[in-house]
Formats: structure tokens, sequence, C-alpha cells
């Protein structure tokens, strides 16, 4: 272990278009060549908080690594224009690489690691095929699309850009005169110290926080909320990865309780282990899913839930071990065993421990259909509405939906927490289905998907599901949730709905591995908004974001064995 480390900052690398990107180094204090770590970002190098969280470079360097961190192309102290997606992201990466492995403290081999759009920027440069990137570490990310389904990507992704319009104005290399940056600063503060009204506002495509004169950043919101039922857009967002192009290894790390990473990882490792040799390039990778929601933190409580201190330490060695010796096998070539585990490791929330697996997902899980059934009353009685293996006569259930008065996510932003459902199950807009009681404990495992047959008086309105573990005193525990926009029904062409028609939609609620415990009960919550994480759906035939006008939905939910509305999980017996 290295004791005497050195920073140096503000390093000048040169892009292929003349533009300089800057970086800060941190590894040995001596002349000798070690391994490099990659990571590229546009958080500000200058000011992102090493001191915590599972990315700090100290470590990485006292384990004999040169870690540079990167502002990404106009962001932080590196010039040219902000481009948060699309080939210039790739170029960077690559030439970013090249630079490296040429310098004289660098051996040649070089990694990269970061999590979330850090995560992305890895994908980018993989499949740009460097010579001298060995390994990646992409966590809490996908490199699919993320289609929003007929969704546009709302105020949460308008406050992602307003913060890092915030992080760019805070830097004197901006390149914006110091008098119209504070007059420019003045105003992002504004909109993020009043972001409750923000959301609020209607209609979404004239959001004046995203109007901002004189901030590129906030282009992308418009962008979005112009093309997000465009089948075009996801090449313009480089995406998505091309996998057959990236013949590295590969370290995928996600959380169950974070909206883009209990999808993410899994998806790549989809995407890579369906290659036609697939099955043989993951055995060189490693996915790693544990109970922790966004960011580097990963701890080991969840709002109400906690996991113990074990979820901190997969196998008994912390995150930072298992990614030093993840780099030390493939970027040292060191015989440490990482080769010879199995590549799939979850943890498996309810028995609070590390489980290994050959292949995702697992082939022993087995598809179990959940029927739903009430008298009528699901959205009034908590008693009415159930879920069971066998179907029941036809019937039905309605509510009203009003955009005006959205049911509240119970956790706004990216990162989903453990909390009591119980308050919003109570609402008159919220449909509920529960099993009877566990007589012996159940293993949830994989991707959740509710198959509903549904109705609305309106021409368009949304379908929001959410599995809950309903514990004998009566909490109800969220572990994984959806939505689908009816109009779209997870495609990119808009279908509106008739009044009398009964349409067939999926609403995929992402994937878990949850143990249901014996005494608990199974519950599946339908309602029509999840406000402010997913916009809200005005229920009229105007295009998505564009008009401030409302109207309220009498909605249904049929079941019964015409339209056998049900839950899938995958259960692993």
């Amino acid at each position: 272990m290295i004791k005497q480390l050195k920073i140096t900052y503000d390093l000048d690398i040169p892009m292929r278009d003349g533009v300089l990107l800057r970086a800060n180094v941190f590894g040995p204090d001596d002349d000798l060549a070690y391994p490099a770590i990659l990571l590229r970002f546009p958080y500000l190098k200058d000011s992102f908080p090493y001191h915590w969280g599972r990315l700090n470079p100290l470590p990485l360097a006292e384990a004999g690594y040169r870690v540079v961190i990167q502002d990404c192309r106009g962001t932080g102290k590196s010039q040219g224009g902000v481009d948060f997606d699309g080939p210039a992201q790739s170029d960077d990466g690559y030439d970013t690489v090249e630079w490296i492995a040429a310098q004289p403290w660098c051996d040649g081999s070089v990694g990269m690691y970061g999590l979330s759009y850090y995560g992305f920027t890895q994908l980018l440069t993989a499949q740009a095929q460097p010579p001298h990137l060995k390994a990646i570490c992409p966590w809490q990310q996908t490199g699919l699309y993320k289609y929003s389904g007929g969704f546009t990507t709302g105020s949460l992704h308008l406050m992602w850009l307003l913060e890092r319009a915030r992080d760019h104005l805070g830097s004197p290399e901006c390149g914006i005169a110091v008098e119209e940056r504070a007059c420019l600063s003045q105003q992002v503060a504004y909109y993020l110290n009043h972001f409750s009204e923000v959301v609020e506002h209607l209609p979404e495509a004239e959001n004046p926080a995203a109007r901002i004169e004189g901030l590129p950043f906030l282009a992308d919101y418009a962008r979005r909320m112009r093309e997000y039922d465009d089948p075009a857009c996801p090449a313009r967002e480089g995406r998505p990865i091309d996998f057959s192009k990236i013949r590295i290894p590969c370290f995928f790390l996600g959380g169950w309780y974070d909206e883009t990473s209990k999808n993410g990882p899994l998806e790549n490792w989809i995407a890579l282990s369906s290659l036609p040799d697939g099955a043989q390039r993951v055995q060189s990778c490693k996915l790693l899913m544990g109970p922790w929601n966004h960011g580097e933190a990963m701890p080991v409580a969840v709002g109400c839930r906690s996991f113990g201190v074990g979820s901190a330490y997969p196998m008994e060695k912390s995150i930072t071990e298992h990614l030093i010796r993840w780099f030390d096998h493939h970027l040292k070539g060191l015989d440490n065993g990482v080769d010879r585990e199995p590549p799939v490791l979850v943890y498996e929330m309810g028995r609070n421990r590390w489980r290994h697996f050959d292949s995702w997902p697992v082939t022993q899980a087995v598809e179990r259909k959940l029927y739903l059934s009430s008298d009528g009353a699901a959205v009034t009685s908590l008693e009415s509405g159930s879920l069971s293996e066998a179907l029941s006569g036809d019937g039905g259930d309605a509510y009203e939906y009003d955009p005006r008065n959205p049911v509240p996510s119970r956790v706004p932003g990216i990162s989903s927490e453990c909390q009591d459902q119980a308050p919003l199950e109570s609402r008159g807009d919220v449909l509920v289905y529960t099993s009877a009681v566990l007589e012996q404990e159940l293993e949830v495992i994989g991707s959740v998907r509710a198959e509903l047959f549904i109705g609305s008086s309106c021409p368009d309105t949304d379908f929001m599901c959410k599995l809950t573990e309903v514990y004998p005193d009566g909490h109800s525990i969220n572990i994984t949730d959806g939505a689908v926009r009816a109009s779209y029904n997870n495609t990119y062409r808009r279908v509106l709905l008739r009044p009398d028609e009964v349409r067939s939609v999926t609403v995929h609620l992402g994937n878990t591995c949850n143990v249901f415990q014996k005494g608990s009960r199974i519950r599946l919550t339908i309602t029509s908004s999840s406000f402010p994480k997913y916009d809200r759906n005005h229920n009229t035939d105007a295009r998505i974001g564009a008009t401030a006008e409302t109207a309220r939905a009498q909605n249904s939910v049929f079941h019964g064995s015409t339209y056998p509305s049900h839950l899938v999980l995958p259960i692993l017996y």
C-alpha cells in the first residue's frame, strides 16, 4: 500500500478538434509508471466530494494507480461547448484514454470507473474501442435507450439541468462575463429554491425555469420535450450502446431502490450476454446488485428499511475492495481469484444476505401470475381487492383521476426510498389488491410486470403500479414500481383511447430481489399519477406538455375470466 501521494491539478488533455479538457491526477508520489483509472463527468472535478462515497480516488491511488478525474467538454475548467450526449463524448473518451496511455507516468493500461452519467461516458468510450482501455466499471447506468413510453422528461430532468447550470456558473472558467454570470446564477438559484412551484407549472413545455437565456444546458430540456415520441431520438442520445463493440471486461453495479439502476445494469448484462458469444464474454464480467438507492453512498439503510452492515460488504469485502480487486486483476494481471468467482452477486432483501448466481435472469426463477379480483370496491376498501392464482368472475374497479390533484410520489426524485405507502393507499383514487397471508417466505427475483385491461372516459391517461410488502402490523413498504401511458403503451405510436374501449396495457415495474416474509402479504396498487416522479397526464388529446388544459378522467381496471388482469412475479422456489 502506497502512503505518499501527490495530486497534479489542471492537466491539459488535447482532443482531436483542438479543444483542451482539463483533469486532476491522483497517484503515488514517484516517477514510476502505473496503470491509470479514468473518471469523466460534468460535476466539477475541483469541488467533487472526494472525502466520501465509493468513488474516492485516494484508496485507488494508494493501491498503486494513477486516478484521472476529468471535467467533460464544456463543464468545469474544460473548453468547448456542452454536449451531454452524442459523438463528442465518445471521441473525447477515446482521445483521453490514448493520451493517458502515452504519458510516462502510465504503464499503458487504462481502466474507467464511475456511476450514473459517468457510467454512460464509460460505455460510449468503450464502444469506440480505444486500444489501451482494458476494463470499465459503468455503475448505476444503462447503455440502452431509456424509452419514455410517451412520458416527457419532466421537471426532475429540469432540476438536474439547473443543478449542472449552477455548477457551471460557479466556475470562473465557464467563459461568461462576471456580471452576466452573477445575473444567471441568481435566476438559477431562484428556480432551484422554488422548485415546488417549478414542477407545478403548466404547460410543461413553456416552463420559465427552462427558458433562461444564455444557458445552453437548458436546451436539452426543450429538445427532450419535443422528441419524447420520436423514434430517431435514441441515436441522437448515443443509445443504444452497441455491446458487440465492447470487447473488454465490464463491472456492472446497481441498486434495487435506484430508479436508474434497478434496471440499467441488468439490461446491460442481458444485452451483452445475448450476443452470439455472450455466454463466454460475461464470464469475464461482473454484475453486483445491492439494496441501495442512487449515488456514491450506497447506504445500509434506505428510508425506513435497514439492511444491516453486511449490505455494504458483499461477501465480507467493501465496495472499494471489490473495485480494487477488479482493477488489480484486469489492469495489473494479478491472480486474485476474480476470474473464478460466479459472475453475478445480488443482495436478497428480506433475508438480508448476499448470494451468487451464474446468470441473469436467474434461470431457476419461474413466472407466477397473481390475478386481480374484487367486489368492485378496491378503491374504497383495503379488503375488497385481492391477488390470487385463481381467476374470478368478471368485474372491475373505477376511480377518478384529477391531474390538478395528483397522487404524490412518496419520495420525489431519482432515488426511491423505503417508506410506508399506507397513507397513499387510503386515497380515493388508488386501487388496492392484496394477497392472502403468506404461509411461507416467497422470493421474487427478476423483472416484475402487470398485465392490465383498462378503460377511460378520456382519450389518454396513465396507469401507475406499485408492488409493496404488507407486514402484519399493516405497514405497506414499497418494493418496486412502474408506469405506462395508455395511448402509447410502451411504443412510439400514439393511439388515443375510445370512450367504450377496453385496452390491454403492460406496466413494467422493474427488477427486484425481495424475499416476502412468512406472515406478510403481497400488494399491488394502481392509480394514474405519481407526481412529480412522472409528469402528469392531462387526460386530453393534446400533445403532452403543450397545453395547460386538463380534464378529469374516470378510469377503470377490469378483471376476471374475460379480462384477466394480473401481476407477474418471477419466483425462486
